[in-house]
């Protein structure tokens, strides 16, 4: 069943534009032609440089939102004085969308691979803040109660309680930032330029009029984000164990 679900866009690809030629090859190439051009040597190799160059900016921007995301989520979680005192800054900049304000993001870090990692961040950053407040804050009311009756110290209630029940609302808030933060990736190397990247590939292809290399790049964009969120599916589930599903 899984094959099939698998196997029924190409199949619809290839009815579509090789069988039933519904639509001119420049709107929709053929599968044959897309075939033909990912076993050029050339390109294979220009799709392998370009992929890395796109992933490398976006593990960047990413894992560091994870880290200082997570880190101010749990103090300000902890802290409800903090969390109120910065609420007001939170809400504003979560709400400003990282493409409305890139112009900001050159003057501060100019055109190179530091303004892409930096919108990458911007865009995951507050996500994954916001859920790591949340799940700190609505955190499991009772055991907390319970531990603190029985004298357990303040570490091993944050490790054993604080920690655990927040871990799933960080995962939502990983998850979330995982699909907008390879968005941004792409959308910043188009917007700004790069030497390496899938969306200057994507955008250099639409100015050269070669749809077939623009397939080409929209499938690896595609397959690039479906194989990072399965392996964040499987460390969600080995992380998670105790939730049920």
């Amino acid at each position: 069943m899984r094959f099939l679900s698998y196997a029924i866009l190409p199949f619809l690809w290839f009815l579509s534009a090789d069988v039933l030629e519904l639509a001119p090859s420049a709107l929709l190439p053929k599968v044959s032609s897309i075939i033909v051009a990912v076993t050029n040597m050339s390109l294979v190799e220009e799709i392998a440089q370009n992929t890395l160059a796109s992933a490398s900016r976006w593990a960047f921007g990413y894992v560091s939102s994870i880290v200082v995301g997570v880190s101010l989520g749990f103090l300000l979680g902890m802290q409800k004085s903090l969390h109120q005192f910065f609420n007001f800054s939170i809400e504003f900049f979560r709400f400003l969308p990282v493409t409305a304000i890139f112009p900001v993001f050159l003057l501060l870090f100019g055109t190179g691979d530091a303004v892409k990692i930096a919108m990458v961040f911007y865009a995951s950053f507050f996500i994954v803040l916001v859920n790591t407040i949340y799940g700190v804050t609505y955190q499991n009311k009772a055991c907390l109660k319970m531990a603190t009756s029985f004298g357990c110290s303040k570490l091993r209630i944050f490790w054993n309680i604080t920690a655990f029940d927040a871990l799933p609302h960080i995962f939502v808030g990983l998850r979330i930032a995982l699909a907008i933060s390879i968005i941004v990736t792409i959308v910043s190397e188009m917007f700004i330029g790069t030497n390496a990247g899938l969306g200057q590939s994507i955008y250099n292809a639409y100015l050269m009029n070669s749809s077939t290399e623009l397939f080409v790049y929209l499938i690896i964009t595609g397959l690039l984000g479906y194989s990072l969120n399965s392996a964040f599916q499987i460390l969600e589930r080995k992380s998670l164990y105790w939730v049920k599903s």
